[in-house]
């Protein structure tokens, strides 16, 4: 099972629409800031549910960009990076 999880609620809803097209059997796409991800629940036992793996697309700050184009530096100031 797959759980697809975005917190912004537009790129969540893109996210599902564009996972139709992809016909996996076991796919949830959730809404959820990750911080305070609710607990999932298994087996008749009810324990917490424990993903075996979390890939995490974190926003950028962009710095890789300023080693590699040394032009930006001129026009650079602190609020570039979110």
């Amino acid at each position: 099972m797959l759980i697809a999880n975005d917190s912004d609620t537009k790129r969540a809803f893109l996210l599902a629409h564009q996972a139709t097209k992809l016909n996996l059997p076991a796919l949830l796409v959730t809404n959820n800031d990750a911080r305070v991800f609710p607990n999932l629940k298994q087996g008749s036992e009810r324990k917490n549910f424990q993903f075996d793996r979390i890939m995490c697309d974190v926003p950028c700050s962009g710095d890789g960009t300023l080693r590699k184009n040394l032009g930006l530096w001129k026009n650079f100031h602190c609020h570039m990076g979110h």
